[in-house]
Order: C-alpha cells, then sequence, then structure tokens
C-alpha cells in the first residue's frame, strides 16, 4: 500500500507530533507500506524520511525543482521524484497513493488535505482520505468543517468521506479496512 502523508515542514513542530510520526513509520515499514511525502529536509517530512529509511523501508519524496535548488531536498529517501510545480507534486501524491493522511501541519497541510476531500467528493479520488487528529491537533478545523455542514454548505455526506483517527491504532485500521 502507497501512503501519501500531508505534514508539517516547520522545524519548530512539537516533539509530541515528530514522536507521533515516528511510530507510524515504524508501523508502516512493518506492513510493508510505502510512504510518499514531500521530500524536503525538514519538519515533519524529515522525521518521516529519517525514519522510514532507518527502518529498511520505502519512502518516495517528490519535490519541485526550485526547492532542491534551495536546498530542501532530503538525501534520506528511497526514491526522488522531480516534478516542476507544487500542483505537479499534489498530482502526483494523490496518483500514486491508495491513501492519503494528514499529520498535522499548516497551511500547505490544509491546502492538499482540503483538495483531495474535494476531489473524493468529486469522485475523482477513489483512496481513503484520513486526518489524523493527534491529541486533538486538527479539531478546529474539524469544527469548522462541521460548521459548514450545519449551514448547509457542506454535504454531511461529503463530510462523512473522510475518516478521523485519534489514535495510531485508529489510524492503521483505517487503513487496513
Amino acid at each position: 500500500m502507497k501512503i501519501a502523508v500531508y505534514c508539517a515542514s516547520s522545524n519548530q513542530i512539537h516533539e509530541k507530533y515528530q514522536q507521533a510520526a515516528r511510530e507510524f513509520a515504524q508501523a508502516a515499514c512493518l506492513r510493508d507500506y510505502t510512504i510518499l511525502c514531500g521530500g524536503v529536509d525538514l519538519g515533519l517530512m524529515k522525521t518521516f524520511c529519517d525514519e522510514v529509511t532507518a527502518a529498511g523501508g520505502n519512502v518516495v519524496g517528490v519535490i519541485p525543482h526550485f526547492m532542491c535548488e534551495r536546498g530542501l531536498h532530503s538525501t534520506n529517501l528511497t526514491e526522488t521524484v522531480y516534478v516542476h510545480t507544487m500542483a505537479d507534486r499534489k498530482a502526483y501524491l494523490r496518483a500514486e497513493a491508495d491513501a492519503v493522511v494528514a499529520f498535522p501541519g499548516s497551511i500547505g497541510t490544509v491546502d492538499e488535505f482540503i483538495e483531495v476531500l474535494v476531489l473524493k467528493k468529486l469522485k475523482q479520488f477513489d483512496g481513503k482520505v484520513i486526518l489524523y487528529n493527534y491529541e486533538g491537533f486538527w479539531n478546529p478545523f474539524i469544527e469548522m468543517l462541521n460548521h459548514f455542514v450545519k449551514e448547509s454548505v457542506f454535504d454531511k455526506a461529503d463530510f462523512d468521506k473522510m475518516i478521523i483517527a485519534e489514535t495510531l491504532d485508529q489510524l492503521l485500521e483505517a487503513l487496513e479496512k
């Protein structure tokens, strides 16, 4: 199974989120999952690249050329895919993934996640769409989506197309169903 992880590129992210990423990376390797990520040497992406590689797993980094020119690319990957734009990166990750999982992150993570949720709604993405709400990180985002449902601008059926996992066990169960 190939899993695209959307996550923070900030090096200031709290250790607890790095630990959650490490634990998932280890569990993914034990299950022979391939991790697809943004391929930069920052934040949780770095955590995933380092942890999966150390565990002998497969991690594919998808990175635009301009990021490589800035020296942001990870060298701790089993495969690197170079693309031209951020849009190309998102399209590649989606096309290759059996599931996408949003870990704690910021506006880039939200952008990626909302786009794939919209595409799921439009039947343009067949994979699983999972929000890893580790220690309630995504609670405000979930509240916003629930507000959209309440105000009748987002169908509950479309909200239900995403899976919300609160724990590593729930995340793994959602992937394995």
